[in-house]
């Protein structure tokens, strides 16, 4: 039944719409206005054989005739369509425009577009019909249809003079003073000026039509003639007499100047654009006019400019394995607009293959050596267009030739007779690929003239080569090395063999010494060692034995050593030597430290620090504290009021110097103890300040898919001269990409590499930092269609401080970026799906109740089509018939006897009889109170009378 109800509806509706289509046809749209189509009226055919402003055309029907009509505008009242022909017809009266029966029997179809509406000459002032507004012997005459608003029009029988007063036109008689009558035109009314004159008799004056020639004039003409054309022209003997009179110039420019106003001719100089309105008046003895004529002053046309193409940078130079580049040409201008870019290689190396690009900025990836010369073409929307080249060298890595290095000279002592060189401290920037090594033919007994003998050398073509069956004297060994491109280098290596030391040196480590502390150091002397035979002493070493502490020992492989950091005790050092033949020997000394009153140290933790992020890490400084016999320990906790942030560095906390990272804005307390050798302690605290960013609003921050690991220092600065590539600006000198951190995105398992920036722009005045919110936005643009345009994909850009206001209702997110509304507020999903950014637009108020009146309206719209259907107000029942009840049997109860009767013949009934639904066995009889059979009391019926 509700389906039934839907489709009644929906049929209605149907017919009510087709019977409004049925009405547009009748009707055409003209701007803002409805027309109506006429077939019934039209225009006479008198009142179209003497219209002179028809205008012709084909049109295939009605609809296109108005629409030309409109487009028309004031110079298009009636659109007349017969047949296939179009007629827009302008009216220069009421009488023109008034529409009558027509004669064409339905087969014209006419529509009014506007009606006519007269126009009041600057010789008549507007008026209202009805009102008395107008001057002596003038009246008001409506401008058209049953307008109010009208123009000031000479009464009949008055005609307007030439000083445009409306006068009387009686004729005079021969025996009255007679006049002279002299008629001109002012559009739209008709004036006659009747002077006095002296004769009697009655002479008339004829009118001449006026216009100019040319009625426009096209600057940057310095000087311009405009002429009067008279109609009819002068008789024999006749001369016309002109003068010029300026009406209008346009306002607030230079109004030029005029030369011949008495002549036919106006010379005309020094004209601003705009519209000049001149007043020209011609007449002679027996012709008079005169005219009111626009001319148009045009400005001069514009000059194209042709564009000029600029290639940012106009040279580069690429070192390989970076083998890519970018040109940019948004830089290049033009007066209008550059509607084309095109990229061509006029230049380059037979191998490298390229094809012409139409793209503002030119991208070019696996460049080889060699140099290239690209074009750039740029047209603008006149056609015009401007080239430039721009050239890029790519170099081939530069080959630096191998170093060679033989190693230091080696001393051996027989018995020894073998010995191994080492080359491997040989270098070359692409490798090293070959060894050879040669004895050179200068070697000789030590302290003779005579040559050494051969030797026996293996492995001469590797860095290690074994020289054996050496004999006493020195020989001198040449290493030459040879890289992949065939470069060389040599070095040589001395060898000398002596023959074997007689005894060890004798080691003399100084004297043994006492200090008094808060003197903590000593100088030891070993330099009065000596070796056997004059060999000399090759090697010093020195070292601590015994002592409290370890000391430490500045210059221990050196004659004379420093010792520092002396407590007290006792402590002893050894020293050994070694001669030239290897033969070594030692020596012992001891040194006292003694203490009279030990001192309490004295901690210094560097005193308060206040900074500003960005901080990869920073260092309080404690190694200033001071004690008499040296400091045994340091340790370094945070106060209670300290921020809990903030990582330690290697258990710097236990060193004179703690280093800290990962810092937050704040106040950090940290308190340094110290502690001396006998357990003497102090303490000093120091806070550090960890201040915001002040850029932090300007920081942005770039994820690219790159493993952080293999992420090198040139790859970073190529990505940051080609995101100032992507943020160039029309008129900036300069862009500088600030690093704040590269780092590697929690979670992403070495897979992401994260840069933080923020940018800075020279211009004229000075540098300054561009908002991070328009950085982010100009990246996100440049991105969107390619991800790939920096070195490495992007797969994030945004600001490091979310600063999405969250429509003013909510707090954005800084992990997420999603806004956390406040209550009663909600996100606008719609926008969201559609790409904008998060937001709190909705109000959950308003939101439910809208959902509640959306489900009121529902649940009233359902209610109301069913109860129609039940009422029958809808048509519902024939798809939707209602169940029948079934109809009992009842029978009246009036008679007693009958009743009797009635009760017995109901016990044998069947109940087939009983179940009888037409309806001639339903008797209904109300009787009394309103029952219809009665009531039953105490299970027997009993009969209600009145």
């Amino acid at each position: 039944m509700y389906y039934c109800a839907l489709i009644i509806v929906f049929l209605q509706i149907f017919s009510l719409t087709s019977s409004q289509d049925s009405k547009e046809k009748n009707e055409i749209v003209c701007g803002t206005s409805s027309l109506q189509i006429q077939t019934s009226q039209s225009l006479t055919l008198e009142q179209l054989s003497k219209s002179k402003n028809i205008q012709i055309t084909e049109a295939l029907n009605i609809t296109e005739c108005v629409k030309n009509c409109c487009s028309l505008l004031n110079e298009c009242h009636i659109a007349i369509v017969q047949n296939t022909t179009c007629y827009n017809v302008r009216c220069e009266s009421l009488d023109e425009c008034r529409l009558s029966e027509s004669s064409f029997n339905n087969t014209v179809q006419t529509v009014l577009v506007r009606e006519f509406t007269r126009q009041c000459s600057e010789f008549s002032k507007s008026c209202e019909v009805g009102v008395d507004n107008c001057f002596e012997n003038e009246e008001c005459h409506s401008i058209g249809g049953r307008r109010r608003n009208g123009c000031c029009e000479c009464k009949d029988g008055f005609r307007r003079s030439l000083n445009r007063t409306c006068l009387l036109s009686n004729k005079t008689t021969e025996t009255e003073t007679a006049t002279d009558v002299v008629e001109t035109t002012f559009l739209p009314s008709t004036t006659t000026v009747t002077t006095p004159a002296t004769t009697s008799t009655t002479r008339y004056i004829r009118h001449l039509a006026i216009h100019i020639s040319p009625t426009s004039i096209q600057l940057p003409e310095v000087k311009s003639n405009i002429t009067a054309i008279v109609v009819p022209d002068p008789e024999s003997g006749e001369e016309y007499s002109y003068t010029w009179a300026v009406v209008s110039y346009p306002q607030d420019q230079q109004p030029g100047t005029i030369e011949g106003s008495n002549e036919k001719t106006l010379k005309l100089s020094q004209l601003s654009p705009g519209n000049y309105t001149f007043h020209i008046t011609v007449k002679s003895q027996n012709s008079f006019g005169e005219a009111l004529e626009n001319l148009t002053v045009l400005a001069p046309l514009r000059v194209n400019e042709p564009p000029v193409a600029v290639i940012v940078p106009s040279s580069q130079t690429v070192h390989l394995p970076n083998n890519v580049a970018i040109l940019d040409g948004r830089t290049s201008t033009d007066d209008t607009k550059i509607v084309s870019y095109k990229w061509n290689l006029e230049k380059g190396p037979i191998s490298y293959q390229f094809e012409p690009k139409s793209q503002i900025t030119l991208e070019l990836n696996d460049l080889v050596p060699g140099n290239y010369t690209f074009g750039l073409t740029v047209t603008d929307s006149d056609g015009e267009s401007n080239s430039t080249l721009a050239s890029v060298e790519v170099i081939k890595e530069t080959d630096y030739p191998p170093e060679a290095n033989a190693g230091e000279p080696v001393v051996i002592y027989l018995p020894q007779n073998q010995v191994t060189l080492n080359g491997n401290k040989s270098t070359d920037d692409h490798g090293i690929t070959s060894w050879e090594w040669i004895l050179m033919n200068d070697g000789s007994k030590l302290g003779t003239n005579e040559a050494v003998k051969a030797v026996d050398m293996q492995n001469t073509r590797t860095p290690y080569p074994q020289i054996s069956n050496l004999a006493e004297g020195m020989y001198r060994f040449q290493l030459k090395v040879y890289d992949v491109a065939g470069q060389s280098s040599t070095a040589q290596v001395d060898v000398f063999v002596r023959r074997p030391a007689t005894s060890e040196p004798r080691v003399d480590a100084g004297k043994n010494t006492a200090i008094t502390l808060p003197l903590n150091w000593v100088l030891m002397d070993g330099s009065k060692s000596r070796a056997v035979d004059d060999i000399g002493i090759h090697k010093w070493l020195w070292a601590q034995l015994e002592g409290p502490n370890t000391a430490v020992l500045v210059g221990n492989d050196q004659a004379q050593v420093n010792v520092t950091g002396l407590t007290k005790g006792r402590y002893v050092f050894q020293l050994t030597a070694w001669d030239d033949s290897g033969v070594n020997g030692f020596d012992n000394v001891s040194v006292s430290v003694l203490q009279k009153e030990n001192e309490k140290p004295k901690a210094n933790a560097g005193g308060d620090q206040s900074v500003s992020l960005p901080l990869k890490w920073i260092i309080l400084n404690g190694s200033a504290s001071t004690d008499d016999l040296g400091i045994q320990s340091w340790l370094w906790t945070r106060e209670p009021e300290s921020l809990a942030a903030g990582a330690i560095i290697a258990n710097s906390d236990r060193t004179s110097s703690l280093m800290l990272t990962n810092l937050v804005p704040g106040k950090y307390v940290f308190r340094l103890t110290v502690t001396d050798a006998q357990g003497l302690s102090d303490h000093d605290i120091a806070t550090l300040i960890i201040h915001s960013n002040p850029r932090e609003l300007d920081v942005v921050t770039i994820t690219l898919r790159s493993d952080p690991r293999s992420f090198t220092d040139s790859e970073l600065t190529t990505i940051r001269e080609q995101i100032a590539l992507l943020l160039h600006q029309q008129g900036s000198v300069n862009i500088n990409i600030n690093i704040d951190d590269v780092m590697v995105e929690p979670k992403s398992g070495y897979t992401r590499t994260v840069l933080q920036f923020f940018t800075t722009v020279k211009s004229e005045n000075g540098w300054r930092t561009l908002p991070g919110t328009e950085v982010a936005a100009l990246l996100k643009k440049k991105l969107r269609n390619d991800i790939n345009l920096l070195a490495y994909p992007v797969l994030e850009v945004d600001t490091f401080i979310c600063q999405n206001n969250c429509s003013g209702h909510g707090v954005c997110d800084q992990v997420t970026r999603r806004c956390n509304c406040q209550t009663f507020w909600m996100e606008n999903p719609i926008s969201v799906s559609n790409g904008a950014e998060y937001n709190c637009d909705w109000s959950l108020v308003y939101v439910v109740i809208i959902v509640v009146i959306l489900v009121i309206l529902f649940v009233l719209t359902f209610g109301s089509l069913v109860y129609l259907c039940r009422k029958g107000v809808l048509p519902c029942k024939q798809c939707c018939p209602k169940k029948r009840r079934r109809l009992h049997r009842y029978s009246p109860l009036a008679d007693p006897e009958i009743m009797r009767m009635t009760h017995k013949v109901s016990n044998s009934l069947l109940p087939s009889d009983l179940d009888s639904d037409t309806d001639s066995d339903v008797i209904f009889e109300s009787k009394g109170n309103g029952h219809a059979n009665g009531r039953l009391m105490n299970g027997r019926s009993e009969e209600i009378h009145a």
